[in-house]
């Protein structure tokens, strides 16, 4: 197995200790003023279920877990049994409460996660890094109140409670980092697709859910994205991503516009086929009631080296 060490940490990452496998469920790099560094760690037994808080030596070295990730759609939960289905089968999968992890809060119905197992248990639920919902309960925002230094708290359509902005309003759609709980910013635009969600701070290896739209509906989306960012275009950051996305729209109302004339003249060219075949017969339907042999003779075409039957006369030739 790959060996880690305690610098390399991250939230969700399995490492083996003591011959049995432990999930990162918090971990802080600590720069004292005085001694060596150290890396704060809370991590989950994930056959037990306990939990401890230890500080590691970030060049301590662990080996990582392998574990098995399997994609399941969030159906619904009955008391503390949350169910999932399985894309492929359809099985329901029903898993405790307590193995779903904080990040759950913010998934809502029919939303893909990815559940994880150790030795055919699954000990926890990858849930989206970003999600859009809608706030369900908050303080009135008032015009003007653009400043995002300053928060409120706002309850979201799951129920989780964030801070945001005071513009923010009840029924507005915000972006969220379900791994720390962070406000992004408004959603404006096109979503990627069904339970999955882009950051503003777009990198073209996480537009997963993106692949699937149109090259129109791709720019359209990240335009929106921009406008959720409230993007300055007083600033050079600003103008130059609002450039690029003007070049892009233009661009995909270009692809647009040849991909109609291909169809177009697709279209144009079966139509030509067809009209060929209709003169073809009725030709060679002629020929037949004649049964004129002499001006017809088979042989082996050039081409495509298939057998035609040749008419002949003085001035043409017409092969089928």
């Amino acid at each position: 197995m790959p060996t880690i060490t305690a610098g390399d940490f991250r939230k969700g990452m399995i490492f083996e200790m003591d011959g049995k496998p432990m999930l990162v469920v918090d971990f802080q790099h600590v720069k004292p003023g005085k001694g060596a560094a150290f890396v704060r760690t809370k991590y989950k037994n994930v056959i037990t279920g306990t939990i401890r808080e230890e500080s590691f030596n970030p060049s301590a070295k662990f080996e990582q877990v392998a574990v098995e990730r399997k994609n399941a759609e969030y159906s619904y939960n009955d008391g503390d049994l949350y169910y999932f289905m399985d894309p492929e089968t359809y099985d329901m999968v029903p898993l405790n409460k307590d193995v779903l992890g904080d990040a759950f809060q913010f998934v809502k119905e029919n939303t893909m996660c990815s559940l994880l197992s150790y030795k055919g248990s699954v000990f926890t639920v990858e849930v989206p890094n970003f999600v859009d919902l809608e706030v369900t309960e908050t303080d009135p925002g008032f015009k003007g109140d653009t400043a995002t230094n300053v928060t409120k708290p706002a309850i979201v359509e799951t129920g989780a409670e964030i801070k945001v902005p005071l513009f923010i309003n009840e029924g507005e759609k915000i972006q969220i980092d379900t791994r720390t709980g962070e406000y992004l910013g408004r959603c404006k635009g096109i979503k990627a697709s069904k339970g999955e969600s882009v950051p503003p701070f777009l990198s073209t290896d996480k537009w997963k859910g993106a692949a699937d739209m149109e090259i129109t509906e791709r720019v359209a989306y990240l335009k929106g994205l921009a406008e959720g960012m409230e993007l300055n275009t007083d600033k050079r950051e600003g103008k130059l991503l609002a450039a690029i996305i003007d070049v892009l729209e233009d661009i995909a109302l270009e692809l647009e516009d040849i991909q109609d004339e291909q169809a177009e003249l697709a279209d144009g060219l079966d139509a030509v086929s067809d009209d060929l075949e209709d003169v073809e017969d009725v030709v060679f339907d002629e020929y037949d009631e004649e049964d004129d042999d002499e001006d017809c003779y088979a042989t082996t075409c050039p081409t495509c080296e298939g057998d035609h039957l040749f008419l002949m006369s003085p001035s043409w030739r017409m092969a089928r």
